[in-house]
């Protein structure tokens, strides 16, 4: 029986992507050029240790000045950005059906806060960040703090992705893994158990586990 969902942030209940990948090619210019996949496939990661992975050959301080850029640069883009309608209403009716409800995320949490409003933050009842971590995905680390916190086991959850980094993730924590192609297409998420084209189809599919 599940119990619980634990979400993604980025690409996943945000429509912010497109954010990232401009804040990371404006911050690395002079050192690479970036291509949206090279980002796409590394989301999940820790933001400075996919600058660290981008910036390969350049200085320690070179990728420290990039990072804290890129960084600036996102939470003027985000600010206030918040999730998407859809997974307002989906996060709204697990916890109506009494289900636990987590994030599970690389980003930093002053990031977080930017983009996610109070209100929003109180729809979950265990957030986990970057900051939280020493092992981001695809380490399990980040889902199974999180599901420590929701009190419930791996077998009684379902995690909602969009990125290979955090299938693997949550794959190895012993989830079942729902992946949408909010930013990749399906040939990249073959690991998930699911895919599906978004959070609505992710929510039959949630629903049709809590009933199996």
């Amino acid at each position: 029986m599940i119990k619980a969902v634990v979400f993604d942030w980025d690409g996943t209940l945000v429509d912010n992507m497109r954010l990232h990948f401009i804040s990371f090619r404006k911050a690395f210019k002079g050192i690479a050029v970036l291509k949206p996949m090279d980002l796409y496939l590394r989301e999940g990661m820790k933001s400075i240790d996919i600058t660290h992975d981008l910036a390969r050959g350049a200085g320690e301080r070179e990728i420290q000045d990039a990072w804290k850029n890129k960084v600036r640069i996102y939470g003027e883009l985000s600010r206030g950005l918040g999730m998407l309608p859809e997974a307002r209403g989906l996060i709204t009716r697990l916890r109506g059906e009494g289900l636990k409800v987590g994030l599970a995320t690389g980003t930093k949490r002053d990031s977080l806060n930017i983009t996610m409003s109070r209100k929003e933050a109180g729809m979950f009842d265990c957030i986990v960040t970057g900051d939280d971590v020493r092992r981001a995905k695809p380490n399990p680390e980040p889902y199974l703090k999180c599901l420590r916190g929701l009190g419930v086991s791996p077998g009684e959850s379902v995690a909602v992705e969009n990125a290979p980094l955090g299938i693997r993730a949550a794959k190895s924590a012993g989830m079942t893994c729902i992946a949408i192609t909010s930013t990749l297409p399906k040939g990249y998420l073959k690991g998930a158990d699911f895919v599906v084209k978004g959070l609505r189809e992710a929510g039959r599919v949630i629903f049709s586990q809590t009933k199996a």
